[in-house]
Protein backbone atom coordinates (compact mmCIF):
# COMPACT_ATOMS: atom_id res chain seq x y z
CA UNK A 1 0.00 0.00 0.00
CA UNK A 2 1.24 3.74 -1.38
CA UNK A 3 0.01 6.28 0.22
CA UNK A 4 -0.82 8.27 3.75
CA UNK A 5 -2.10 7.38 6.80
CA UNK A 6 -3.16 10.23 9.30
CA UNK A 7 -2.13 9.15 13.27
CA UNK A 8 -3.36 10.67 16.13
CA UNK A 9 -0.68 10.90 19.20
CA UNK A 10 -2.85 11.44 21.89
CA UNK A 11 -4.27 7.79 21.63
CA UNK A 12 -2.89 4.20 22.12
CA UNK A 13 -2.12 2.34 19.13
CA UNK A 14 -3.67 -1.04 18.50
CA UNK A 15 -0.46 -3.80 18.74
CA UNK A 16 0.14 -6.88 16.81
CA UNK A 17 -1.52 -5.91 13.73
CA UNK A 18 -0.34 -6.94 10.38
CA UNK A 19 -2.43 -4.51 8.17
CA UNK A 20 -2.24 -1.06 8.96
CA UNK A 21 -6.20 -0.04 9.24
CA UNK A 22 -8.09 2.79 10.59
CA UNK A 23 -8.42 2.08 14.78
CA UNK A 24 -6.34 2.52 17.64
CA UNK A 25 -4.26 5.68 16.21
CA UNK A 26 -4.63 5.95 13.28
CA UNK A 27 -7.42 8.25 12.77
CA UNK A 28 -7.14 7.94 8.44
CA UNK A 29 -5.79 6.29 5.49
CA UNK A 30 -5.83 7.59 1.69
CA UNK A 31 -4.19 5.02 -0.52
CA UNK A 32 -3.18 6.66 -4.07
CA UNK A 33 -3.83 3.71 -5.89
CA UNK A 34 -2.34 0.94 -7.93
CA UNK A 35 0.97 2.14 -9.81
CA UNK A 36 0.90 5.80 -8.26
CA UNK A 37 3.67 7.00 -5.74
CA UNK A 38 3.71 10.09 -4.00
CA UNK A 39 5.54 12.28 -2.63
CA UNK A 40 5.82 14.03 1.27
CA UNK A 41 3.04 15.61 2.06
CA UNK A 42 2.86 19.29 3.06
CA UNK A 43 0.35 20.81 5.79
CA UNK A 44 -1.08 24.19 4.59
CA UNK A 45 -3.21 26.15 6.83
CA UNK A 46 -7.30 27.08 5.95
CA UNK A 47 -6.55 30.67 6.85
CA UNK A 48 -2.80 31.28 7.91
CA UNK A 49 -4.36 34.34 9.56
CA UNK A 50 -6.26 32.73 12.42
CA UNK A 51 -4.09 32.12 15.11
CA UNK A 52 -7.63 30.48 16.80
CA UNK A 53 -7.47 27.60 14.25
CA UNK A 54 -7.91 23.95 14.84
CA UNK A 55 -4.88 21.67 14.89
CA UNK A 56 -6.04 19.82 11.49
CA UNK A 57 -7.87 23.11 9.74
CA UNK A 58 -5.89 23.11 6.66
CA UNK A 59 -4.66 20.85 3.54
CA UNK A 60 -2.57 18.17 2.72
CA UNK A 61 -0.67 18.61 -0.49
CA UNK A 62 1.60 16.52 -1.99
CA UNK A 63 2.62 15.43 -5.65
CA UNK A 64 1.54 11.57 -7.13
CA UNK A 65 2.47 10.33 -9.79
CA UNK A 66 1.14 7.79 -11.87
CA UNK A 67 3.72 4.90 -13.27
CA UNK A 68 0.44 3.53 -15.61
CA UNK A 69 0.34 6.82 -18.05
CA UNK A 70 3.25 8.97 -16.94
Amino acid sequence: MVGLAKYNLSKKPHLGQKVLEVGGNVDGIFVHGPGRFGSEAVFVPQDPDDEGAEEDDGYLICFVHNENNG
